[in-house]
């Protein structure tokens, strides 16, 4: 008996073997679009060593590594991760047919058969860019968060860049609309869902609100907690996240993270009626889960996002658009007519029942070649996006032995591009307004890209983020200056007297220099610099005057080296330099013909240079460490400075 069970068991292990092995070898079978065959451990790995993952800074300078990496064998082509992002020290993958060598060791970058950077949205730095950019090379993209991450990815001098891209927009070579979308069936599963009359006793006996809201991210470019503020003054929102607080979650449930994937919190949001799915930022096809979530549970989400977002809904009654909506008040009357007709309400959850009728969404979900949730059938959406790139190297190698033109992958602005920020005005109005304060980080982008991009068309190969800030700053303050007549435009005054009379005779030309009133400021270096701006000239109540804002930025510079100090960090120093006033020497117009060129004025000049000699005499005494001296010491040395200098005479 005791050796039947030994034979037993030894049957049951050997049948689990076979079964697990079975089942990677299916795996492998399944998923066959992406394949890993071998990886590289002989040259890739030890040019890692000098690469570690998240060091998007890190020297290439190691000689050893690159000559090793750039002498390798590779055959098939090379796609280096320039943000290191998948952490792959080197690999082949097989992509259907075709196979790529991946890589985030920058060793490679100098290969021959290097041919496409790839980057992570999130992790770029436009200080640090395979640079210089050989013909053959080729830049792909992969960046689905928000828009508000980084703006930059908005304009089409950055998105220009690339050849390739996988985001959340429908015009990306790799659309990932629905990262967060499991499937469609998930969408009509009603086993979470409660009913409607239940959802009326949750209200009345629970003293549950007709909305719930719960979100941690707050004051975000989409303007979402300002409009929670201004419904709560006609309904009640529970809002359970750090932003516009007023109800608190089980606590089970309070970690941002994992509390909002636990079943009881879809449980919980299943019992509100309604659920607003507010994004952080506004752009066709950024969709998260907060849209997909209470479609889910049953909720019947209130969305504020995408503006194309009915593209993707189940039908065309499941949703609330808060863009349909022109006031505050009509939304919240709407909500609360719904509330009291459950037959109207109703209607809004009928996909439950009928199942999903989109066949926009069904079609754009059936044709996904990814999935998400450890979907064991399909690739993640990254290892898809490596064979979109890999397969259209492959296609354009095919293509010139065949002695075809080779297909040129170019991106435009469409395949990210978000609009400027906005935001809801004060009196309860829905047609949003413009945003100085969110759109700035949106302005300040273009003109860094810009900054870049004159960089790059120079053939300059290493520039600082110093540098890009200084000459986006620059660019700024040139664009949109069309509102003032400046003199030092002018070579002489009889240019400048007939540019006037030109103005005079011809009121359109005149016009132009008022057309800011008409349009608004354009300069975004005026709004950038009044945006950073944290105090006011009249009685704002909101701000302080500049002399307490000074005052106060002092204070705070102060107790930020005293937590250095406790915490043994090394205090910051800070030293000001004549940048922070220095003004030059006065000159004046030239007596004739007319010039508007200045030259010396050595009258008005004499107290700049005495002030300088005066300051030098101070700085002597304080050196040499006196502590007490008079106006006339100070007079005296400044002459005996100037003396010597061979300046004194022009002073007397």
């Amino acid at each position: 008996m005791a050796r039947h069970r030994c034979l037993f068991k030894c049957f049951l292990l050997s049948f689990f073997i076979v079964f697990l092995t079975l089942a990677i070898i299916g795996f492998q079978y399944v998923s066959n679009d992406v394949t890993y065959v071998e990886a590289d451990d002989t040259g890739a790995v030890d040019g890692f060593a000098d690469w570690e993952v998240g060091d998007h800074h890190k020297s290439i300078d190691a000689p050893d590594g690159e000559e090793k990496a750039t002498k390798e064998d590779i055959q098939h082509p090379i796609i280096l991760w320039w943000t290191p992002f998948t952490g792959d020290p080197g690999s082949t993958k097989k992509c259907g047919t075709n196979e790529c060598y991946f890589t985030v060791d920058r060793h490679y970058r100098h290969h021959k058969n290097t041919k496409v950077f790839m980057f992570y949205g999130t992790d770029i730095k436009f200080d640090d860019l395979p640079l210089p950019r050989l013909p053959h090379h080729e830049w792909a993209l992969l960046h689905e968060e928000s828009p508000k991450n980084v703006y930059a990815y908005s304009h089409e001098e950055t998105m220009s860049l690339f050849n390739h891209t996988s985001t959340f927009k429908r015009e990306s070579d790799m659309s990932i609309a629905t990262q967060y979308l499991e499937s469609v069936e998930l969408l009509e599963k009603t086993f979470v869902q409660e009913p409607t009359v239940k959802k009326n006793k949750y209200q009345t006996e629970e003293g549950l609100a007709l909305v719930n809201y719960v979100h941690t991210d707050c004051g975000t470019p989409s303007d979402r907690d300002h409009l929670i503020e201004m419904m709560q003054k006609y309904i009640k929102v529970d809002s359970y996240g750090k932003c516009v607080h007023n109800k608190d979650l089980p606590e089970h449930l309070r970690d941002a993270l994992k509390g909002m994937d636990h079943m009881d919190f879809y449980k919980l949001q299943a019992k509100y009626k309604f659920t607003m799915a507010a994004e952080n930022a506004i752009c066709d096809d950024y969709m998260t889960e907060k849209l997909w979530r209470p479609l889910f549970v049953g909720s019947v989400p209130i969305i504020v996002g995408s503006p194309k977002v009915r593209d993707f809904l189940p039908d065309n009654h499941s949703a609330i658009i808060v863009d349909d909506f022109k006031t505050v008040k009509d939304l919240t009357n709407y909500l609360m007519y719904l509330n009291e007709n459950d037959e109207e309400y109703d209607k809004y959850l009928e996909f439950k029942r009928t199942g999903v009728k989109n066949k926009y969404l069904k079609d754009f979900m059936s044709k996904r070649e990814w999935g998400i949730n450890n979907d064991w059938k399909k690739p993640n959406f990254i290892d898809s996006f490596e064979c979109v790139v890999c397969n259209r190297l492959h296609e354009n190698i095919k293509r010139e032995k065949q002695g075809l033109p080779i297909k040129k992958h170019i991106v435009n602005a469409n395949h990210y591009g978000c609009p400027k920020p906005k935001k809801y005005p004060e009196g309860g109005s829905l047609v949003r307004v413009e945003d100085e304060w969110h759109s700035q980080e949106w302005v300040n982008s273009l003109y860094d890209i810009k900054a870049v991009r004159e960089f790059m068309d120079a053939g300059k190969t290493k520039f600082s983020q110093e540098e890009i800030s200084k000459r986006a700053i620059e660019l700024m303050r040139k664009a949109d200056n069309r509102s003032a007549i400046i003199v030092d435009d002018f070579k002489t005054v009889k240019d400048l007297t007939n540019y006037l009379t030109f103005l005079n005779e011809n009121d359109e030309e005149y016009d132009k220099y008022l057309e800011f009133k008409r349009t608004g400021v354009k300069n975004e270096y005026l709004k950038y610099i009044m945006s950073k701006r944290e105090w006011e000239v009249s009685e704002d109540v909101n701000k302080p005057s500049y002399f307490d804002a000074f005052e106060c930025f002092v204070c705070n510079r102060l107790h930020e080296n005293i937590k250095r100090e406790k915490q043994s960090l090394q205090i910051e120093k800070h030293i000001a330099n004549e940048n922070h006033y220095g003004c030059p020497k006065p000159k004046k117009y030239p007596e004739a013909g007319g010039s508007l060129v200045q030259v010396n004025d050595e009258w008005h000049a004499q107290e700049w240079v005495h002030s300088l000699y005066r300051i030098k005499a101070v700085r002597e005494f304080m050196d040499a460490g006196k502590t007490k001296f008079l106006e006339e010491d100070i007079t005296r040395r400044a002459m005996e400075l100037m003396k010597e200098a061979g300046v004194y005479t022009l002073y007397a």
